[in-house]
């Protein structure tokens, strides 16, 4: 429009913050999504539970594990709900790349309301312990505990 008028600002300057995550998130591929396997897994799996968590597994066929989370409005806001799943995945997720948890079953848990209390230690416990009453778990041995 005018010459001169303007010229001297710079451009806005790229943002100094990376657009990657610092943590992956767990692949779609793992995660329970669709209603009918929701329902499948509830009807036709075995259960444990523990006063957190419902854990209800069923055999997949496939060469991965997929998990699934019902969080009902009773533990909290979306925002609780949504951190304490974000807290499941980030357990499962860990366990799963130290090759910890056997592989070819669809997981569900059901979680109970004094879950969105309590501190992520103990949330990864409870996980821990159901899979392993589930014999899901492998023990911790010196190639896993190294990774």
């Amino acid at each position: 429009m005018f010459a001169g008028v303007g010229d001297d600002l710079d451009p806005v300057p790229p943002s100094p913050r990376p657009l990657r995550r610092a943590v992956e998130p767990m692949e779609r591929r793992l995660r329970l999504r669709a209603e009918a396997d929701f329902a499948r897994v509830r009807a036709q799996g075995r259960s444990w539970r523990d006063r957190l968590f419902t854990l209800i597994i069923l055999p997949n066929d496939q060469p991965h594990n997929r998990y699934g989370f019902v969080v009902s409005k009773r533990v909290g806001n979306a925002v609780t709900r949504n951190l304490v799943k974000r807290r499941l995945r980030e357990t499962l997720r860990h366990l799963d790349r130290a090759d910890r948890v056997l592989r070819g079953y669809d997981c569900l848990f059901i979680v109970r309301p004094i879950v969105a209390t309590l501190p992520f230690a103990t949330l990864s416990a409870s996980v821990e312990g159901l899979l392993g009453r589930a014999k899901l778990l492998q023990p911790v041995t010196a190639s896993t505990s190294a990774s």
